[in-house]
């Protein structure tokens, strides 16, 4: 049996947890969306990644200048540290991880270039060759 003061600390710990992920954002804001070519109309491009691939965030959100992995923000102050890297600012995206977290749409499937660990999105895994490896999908979005 668990003491009064095992229990009130344990308590606390579950009310500090809670503080600290309601901290969190959620869509629209999380882990950009890579697209190959250009962004939706629907999105703000962020730049490129690696060519042609570019960072996209839904329309209305920022992408702070800086960032190695785009996240997408309500403002220009890098969120990073508000950012949970288990969800895409696009809830319908699924998250990858090859060196760190990205996303790519639900229609499309997620690769890794062996030699430079650079990522990117697909919609058609048969133009891809030995120099890629596939990634699994880590989050699935809703």
């Amino acid at each position: 049996m668990l003491c009064r003061s095992t229990w009130s600390l344990l308590r606390r710990i579950y009310y500090l947890s809670f503080e600290i992920m309601s901290d969190l954002l959620s869509s629209p804001y999380g882990l950009s969306v890579r697209r190959n070519g250009s962004c939706l109309s629907t999105e703000t491009d962020c730049g490129p990644t690696w060519s042609p691939f570019h960072a996209c965030c839904p329309n209305g959100t920022k992408c702070p200048k800086g960032q190695g992995n785009v996240k997408c923000c309500p403002s220009d102050a890098d969120c990073t540290e508000l950012v949970d890297n288990t969800h895409c600012a696009n809830s319908t995206a699924n998250v990858y991880k090859a060196k760190g977290y990205f996303c790519c749409s639900s229609d499309t499937s997620a690769f890794m270039n062996k030699d430079t660990s650079f990522v990117g999105c697909t919609d058609d895994i048969s133009d891809l060759d030995d120099t890629v490896s596939l990634l699994a999908i880590r989050y699935h979005g809703t």
